[in-house]
């Protein structure tokens, strides 16, 4: 059992396995707590991009850096938010880069944030950027549509497979590709208001129970 096509397929490839032994079971996200909500608390003082995680290299925060250094002159009022448990290595190399392109104050490094404030920092973002090199789900896809925020993320991996149409898809491997759907997605509205609504219905086709029940019906039947 594995979480996404995409995760199959490389499950398949690289150990030989027959695709028929190998079962999708897409994860679900807590629709308790991801919802979206007009009462949204100001946790930050500037209208802002988000990315949520740990600075692992194939995260490709470096290249969504040099993408917003691109546009920051055309959108003065807008910040980059970087949310997640500091990596020992890439984050302060990162720091330094952001640094050195005279964005400190831009572009915001926050550590690990608590599960509790989570939908927030999604409610309130202008859009939800992950340009990941390599996912084999992209849980915070679901949640960000969730709560109602645009979606900016990679059409490789599993990350086009969760959010479908329902996102702004780029190619992580040109910071070009992600500076130009920054732009779109900021200069205009009706976009975001698109994806919006087209990442509310796309999460919701995904739960836990779905999951639990595709799961146990797979366990019956092995079994």
């Amino acid at each position: 059992l594995t979480n996404s096509n995409f995760t199959a397929s490389e499950i398949c490839r690289t150990t030989g396995i027959p695709e028929e032994k190998v079962s999708v079971t897409p994860l679900g996200y807590d629709n308790d707590h991801f919802y979206p909500s007009e009462l949204k608390q100001r946790l930050h003082h500037r209208p802002y991009l988000l990315n949520i995680g740990q600075a692992y290299p194939h995260k490709n925060l470096e290249r969504l850096i040099h993408a917003f250094n691109s546009i920051a002159h055309s959108f003065p009022e807008v910040d980059l938010l970087l949310l997640g448990k500091p990596h020992p290595i890439e984050t302060t190399r990162l720091q330094q880069m952001t640094s050195e392109l005279g964005l400190s104050s831009r572009v915001i490094f926050k550590s690990y944030v608590p599960y509790v404030e989570l939908p927030n920092w999604y409610r309130g973002a202008l859009a939800f950027v992950y340009p990941s090199l390599w996912e084999g789900f992209g849980l915070p896809i679901l949640e960000a549509m969730a709560c109602g925020c645009p979606v900016i993320t990679s059409y490789s991996s599993a990350t086009e497979e969760v959010a479908g149409d329902s996102a702004l898809l780029i190619n992580p491997l040109k910071t070009e590709s992600i500076d130009t759907s920054l732009s779109q997605l900021l200069s205009e509205p009706k976009i975001r208001s698109t994806l919006l609504t087209k990442g509310l219905l796309r999460s919701q086709s995904y739960s836990w129970d779905a999951t639990r029940n595709l799961t146990s019906g797979l366990l019956r039947a092995f079994c």
